[in-house]
């Protein structure tokens, strides 16, 4: 719920709890953060960057996922 909230924050503000929430062990948590974070104008390059500097493969794939989603419309 938190992610969905943080969508109204600039996010500046957001990134360090929704990188934490990208690693969450829920996929729906994951995901829910990968969106929020896409939805900024630098979204897409702050995922490229957490999929350049993470260890976690799932949140790794989560966030490849999310991004192509948005590249692709």
């Amino acid at each position: 719920m938190v992610a969905k909230i943080f969508k109204h924050v600039p996010l500046t503000y957001t990134y360090s709890y929704l990188e934490q929430l990208l690693q969450d062990e829920n996929w729906w948590v994951r995901s829910q953060a990968a969106k929020t974070i896409v939805e900024d104008r630098q979204g897409i390059a702050k995922l490229q960057q957490f999929i350049e500097s993470s260890n976690d493969q799932y949140a790794i794939e989560m966030a490849q996922e999310i991004a192509a989603r948005k590249e692709g419309k």
